[in-house]
């Protein structure tokens, strides 16, 4: 029996390894990332753990496929994260919400204009991103040490049930959203019908929310609505002992960014005006 237990530990080694790796990583830099931004209030995110085994279990199935590879795989992954995770926590320092993937588009131009009060703020987010440098350095020392020992193959059927298990939990994530309810703006409508930027992270997580926007974007999925804004509130009960404020037309006006953007040599204008015409 012992024999068994051993045989199978030595076989699905790595799958153990890399799981657990990757979901306290990438749980780690979630709530570090958290904590120096939309803090802890409400309720707590077990569907962005969730959410994060499975992508551990994704990632893990594709370093065990590479085999001999494997820990640079997983260190090109560690690497990724870090920088995921680092740009969010400097953007919200700098812009008090979460970057999208449409503001991306514009961040090389944001830079150049306001270069000094971004390296500012960075300067300011040494403390959180030399947090979120712990897991990749404990990676690199681990695989550092890791090289005296023998070099092992790909083993496909470890791959295999990693994968598999990505599946299971990934869509019984899915299936797990309607315990949440699914009236407007619970976990369910956002994750399937009204997407809203600072609302997915709070639930989802950094990765998941990337991963939703990404979908939108992609598919263009016309039921998904792509909302980006810091957050909604939670308390949406009326207050029948306040006076309702005044309620005033919106103040428009007409503007002609068609023309705009033929008119405009600027590249970072004519980013600007294209987004503001969507």
């Amino acid at each position: 029996m012992k024999k068994s237990i051993a045989f199978l530990f030595s076989y699905f080694d790595r799958v153990i390894f890399y799981t657990l790796f990757f979901f306290l990583s990438i749980a780690y830099s979630e709530l570090t990332v958290r904590a120096f931004t939309i803090g802890f209030d409400g309720d707590f995110p077990i569907f962005m753990l969730m959410f994060a085994l499975a992508i551990a279990l994704l990632l893990c199935g594709i370093c065990v496929l590479c085999g001999k590879a494997g820990r640079i795989v997983s260190v090109i992954f560690s690497f990724i994260l870090l920088l995921i995770y680092a740009v969010q926590l400097v953007y919200y320092a700098f812009c008090d919400s979460f970057m999208s993937v449409v503001q991306l588009a514009m961040g090389g131009d944001a830079l150049a204009r306001f270069g000094t009060a971004a390296m500012l703020v960075v300067i300011e987010s040494l403390g959180g991103l030399a947090l979120l440098l712990i897991p990749t350095i404990v990676l690199m020392l681990l695989t550092a040490k890791s090289k005296k020992h023998k070099k092992k193959k790909g083993k496909i059927l470890p791959a295999i049930l990693a994968i598999l298990l990505f599946l299971c939990m990934h869509f019984g994530t899915v299936k797990c959203l309607r315990l949440g309810g699914t009236e407007i703006y619970s976990p369910y409508d956002i994750y399937n019908d009204t997407f809203v930027l600072g609302m997915s992270t709070r639930h989802f997580g950094i990765l998941t929310t990337l991963r939703l926007e990404l979908r939108s974007l992609i598919f263009g999925e016309d039921s998904n609505e792509l909302i980006i804004i810091p957050d909604i509130p939670d308390d949406k009960e009326d207050n029948e002992d306040e006076t309702l404020p005044a309620e005033y037309d919106y103040n428009l006006t007409e503007i002609d960014f068609d023309e705009l953007i033929l008119q405009e040599e600027d590249d970072g204008v004519k980013a600007l005006h294209e987004y503001f015409s969507m």
